[in-house]
């Protein structure tokens, strides 16, 4: 536990922000306490999981998190967008994907990844798909986006390729 405690304050020293899933063989009565109570360091735990989980289990506790994630993020930033600033962001470069594994948990493996798109606004930062995917739907650039998305998978993953991975 002394050695948990030493990460977590480490965590909370280098600003960790993101979500944290714990995943422990100790047994959910050592696990489940701890997610469920105020979490030392303030960090974000979306989960616990026994190591034993199925991909079931994983997928869940990501899913309510991504959801809840995005429901935070979408309500206190929600900006409105024109189509000539979206025709704008794709002209620049401005979306960019992220990826979110897809690992098979019998293995431990990674298996594929999925892209998502984001939008990297120079004044607004980082927008969510849900802020400007119905903009591009109703304006027909949906498919400018698709072929962008694409491109920038294409060249990640010869980047990774050519790294190895």
């Amino acid at each position: 536990m002394k050695g948990q405690a030493n990460l977590f304050k480490k965590l909370k020293e280098d600003n960790f922000t993101r979500g944290l899933l714990l995943i422990s063989n100790t047994g959910e009565r050592r696990v489940k306490p701890t997610a469920d109570r105020k979490f030392p360091f303030n960090l974000n735990i979306i989960g616990h999981l026994k190591k034993s989980a199925q991909q079931g289990a994983l997928q869940r506790t990501l899913t309510k998190f991504s959801l809840k994630k995005e429901n935070v993020a979408g309500s206190s930033t929600k900006q409105h967008y024109t189509t000539d600033r979206l025709v704008q962001a794709i002209e620049a470069g401005e979306l960019r994907n992220v990826y979110q594994p897809k690992v098979l948990l019998s293995a431990g493996e990674l298996v594929e990844v999925e892209a998502l798109v984001r939008w990297e606004h120079p004044q607004d930062g980082m927008i969510l798909l849900g802020q400007f995917i119905g903009l591009a739907e109703e304006s027909s650039l949906i498919d400018n986006i698709a072929r962008q998305v694409v491109r920038n998978a294409l060249v990640d993953s010869t980047c990774w390729k050519d790294l190895g991975t």
